[in-house]
C-alpha cells in the first residue's frame, strides 16, 4: 500500500510539472489515456518519454499497470477544479464583466494600450477561459443577436490576445511567415474546438449570420484602417443600437470614408469592397450604407446622386495607443 501511495505522488509531480507547461483541465496529462484527448492535441512533441510511444517504461503504461489509479484521477480531478475560469458548473457570464474590465482600462478613443495589457493581461486570460469552457448547447439556446455579439467579443479579445503574444510589433500582418497567418493561426478556443479568426469570421458569423453584415463594423483586426474598438462588450440586447453608433464613427473618420463634392466622388473604405457581396444582400446597396451613416453635411451631398465610389488606402499599423498617429 505504501508503494502504491508513493507511485501515485509520482504521478502526480509529473501531472502538475504539465498543468504548469500546458494549463486547463482538459490537458492535465498529455496521454493516451485520458479521454476526449484528440479535442486537445498536444502542444508540443512527445518527449521524455512521456507519451504513450515511449514503451513499457513510460509513464502511461505505469498509470495505466497501477492500482494507484483512482487516487490519481480524483486528486486531477480537484486540480481541474482548482484551474480560473474552468468551472464546468458555472454558467458563462453574458455582462462579460471581465472583457468590460479589459477595455474599460486599456481602450480609449478605439485605440489599445498594449503595453499596459501586457504587463496585466489577467481579466482578458481570465475571460478567454470563460469562453472555452461555455458549452455549444448552451450558446445555441441563445437568441440570434447575443449570438453575433458574443462572437464578436471573442473574435476581437483573441485579436488582443495575439498582439500580446507578439508584441511589440507594428502591425497585425507582423505575425507568421505565410501571408494572413494571424488570421490561419488557431487562436480561437470555442466549443471544444481550435479555431482560427478567420474561421471565426467566415464560417461562423458571415456564413451562419448573413443577414448581419454590420459585423464589418465591429470586427476589429488590431489595425488602424478596422473600425475604432469599441469601449464596452457587445450585447444582444443593445446590439442593433452598437452597430449603428460604431458604423457613424466609422463613416466619420475622413481618412476611411469622405465625400468628395467637386469631383462627384465618394471614398470608402476597402471594407466596403472585400465584404461587397454582405453589403448588397437583400437588394442594398453600398452607397445606402454611406448615406445613412456619414455625417449629415456629407450625406445630404451624397444623396444628389451621380457619384462614383473609389477606395481608400488600408492604413495596417497596429491600433496602438502608444504609436505615432496616422
Amino acid at each position: 500500500r505504501v508503494q502504491e501511495i508513493d507511485d501515485a505522488l509520482e504521478i502526480l509531480v509529473h501531472a502538475l510539472q504539465l498543468r504548469r507547461r500546458v494549463g486547463g483541465c482538459q490537458r492535465i496529462f498529455h496521454l493516451d489515456c485520458i479521454p476526449n484527448r484528440a479535442r486537445y492535441p498536444p502542444p508540443h512533441p512527445p518527449r521524455d518519454g512521456m507519451d504513450a510511444g515511449a514503451g513499457k517504461g513510460g509513464l502511461t503504461m505505469h498509470i495505466l499497470r497501477s492500482r494507484a489509479l483512482p487516487l490519481v484521477w480524483a486528486v486531477a480531478g480537484l486540480l481541474c477544479l482548482a484551474v480560473p475560469g474552468r468551472t464546468a458548473a458555472a454558467p458563462f457570464d453574458r455582462d462579460y464583466r471581465l472583457y468590460a474590465s479589459v477595455l474599460a482600462h486599456h481602450v480609449k478613443g478605439g485605440l489599445v494600450n498594449y503595453a499596459a495589457l501586457k504587463a496585466d493581461p489577467r481579466d482578458l486570460t481570465a475571460f478567454l477561459d470563460q469562453v472555452a469552457g461555455l458549452t455549444e448547447k448552451e450558446f445555441d439556446g441563445w437568441g440570434a443577436n447575443e449570438q453575433v455579439a458574443f462572437l464578436c467579443n471573442v473574435y476581437n479579445a483573441t485579436t488582443l490576445q495575439l498582439i500580446l503574444e507578439n508584441y511589440p510589433l507594428k502591425s497585425i500582418k507582423e505575425i507568421g511567415f505565410l501571408p494572413h497567418a494571424a488570421w490561419r493561426k488557431g487562436s480561437v478556443r470555442l466549443f471544444g474546438r481550435i479555431l482560427s479568426l478567420g474561421g471565426l469570421e467566415n464560417d461562423l458569423l458571415r456564413a451562419k449570420y448573413p443577414e448581419q453584415p454590420g459585423v464589418h463594423f465591429i470586427l476589429v483586426c488590431a489595425a488602424r484602417g478596422c473600425p475604432p474598438l469599441r469601449g464596452e462588450p457587445y450585447s444582444g440586447r443593445r446590439l442593433q443600437e452598437q452597430v449603428d453608433e460604431q458604423a457613424r464613427a466609422f463613416f466619420a473618420d475622413t481618412a476611411k470614408n469622405r465625400v468628395v463634392g467637386v469631383r462627384r466622388t465618394v471614398y470608402l473604405s476597402p471594407i466596403f469592397k472585400w465584404y461587397e457581396a454582405d453589403f448588397r444582400r437583400n437588394g442594398a446597396a453600398i452607397l445606402d450604407y454611406a448615406e445613412r451613416y456619414l455625417p449629415p453635411e456629407a450625406a445630404a451631398e451624397l444623396k444628389t446622386g451621380g457619384f462614383r465610389i473609389e477606395y481608400t488606402d488600408y492604413d495596417w499599423g497596429l491600433n496602438d495607443s502608444a504609436a505615432p498617429g496616422r
